[in-house]
């Protein structure tokens, strides 16, 4: 069980059978970066978010700086929009934000990349666009770009499906549920170990799939050799 998952988990698991002589079968396990998620305090992948009447709803969508680059033509015409979009630096020269359709490669500034891809992200409540007073925050870092929302003071009616998108390519959605009192312990707990529960359980099983198969071969192997004798 690999429990979270990281980028440097990927790679060739083996799963041995003890049989005579020993049989060795291998899987590659790949993991895939997604291009767009809202996460947690802890990074992690979330689904619903519940806060207490009065705090603040703290909400942070992650867009992948790769996917971003390397997709920037499909983000682009997903938006409805068409040419190149450059602007210049302090030196005077062009950084290509959008490149032509022929250019393979554009350089991009962290200052430059902040300012450019916030014009692409969009907050929804219940599918409604937020108003513009909403507290919105972004930043970037080395693997993301980072569009943060807070709503002070939440009440009951701040409750409801938070959506962030990318033009019109990727959309991921997250439950807010503001609840009056303490936040009871399971609901918390839940919290902590839904994301990761999930994967865990989806991984051991493919790893148990992987062994009964393997068992289920050598079994099969013996009893053909048996009838052979």
């Amino acid at each position: 069980m690999i429990n979270p998952t990281q980028r440097e988990d990927a790679g060739i698991y083996m799963c041995q059978v003890s049989t005579h002589p020993p049989r060795v079968f291998t899987t590659n396990l790949t993991i895939l970066e997604p291009p767009l998620r809202i996460i947690d305090e802890h990074e992690r992948d979330v689904g619903d978010r519940y806060y207490k009447s009065g705090s603040t709803v703290d909400l942070q969508c992650q867009i992948s700086r790769n996917f971003f680059q390397k997709e920037r033509h499909s983000i682009l015409k997903s938006t409805g929009s068409s040419g190149s979009a450059n602007k210049p630096n302090e030196t005077g020269s062009d950084i290509n934000l959008i490149a032509d359709a022929n250019q393979t490669y554009s350089t991009f500034s962290s200052q430059e990349l902040e300012k450019y891809f916030t014009n692409f992200i969009t907050w929804a409540k219940d599918e409604e666009p937020l108003p513009a007073p909403t507290n919105r925050r972004s930043s970037v870092s080395d693997k993301w770009l980072n569009s943060r929302i807070s709503i002070p003071e939440a009440k009951l009616s701040d409750s409801g499906n938070y959506s962030c998108s990318l033009g019109r390519l990727f959309t991921v959605i997250v439950q807010v549920q503001v609840l009056t009192g303490e936040l009871p312990a399971a609901v918390q707990h839940n919290l902590a170990h839904r994301s990761d529960s999930c994967f865990s359980l989806t991984w051991s099983l493919v790893l148990i799939l992987i062994c009964f198969y393997a068992l289920a071969s050598h079994s099969s192997h013996l009893h053909n050799i048996t009838d052979e004798r």
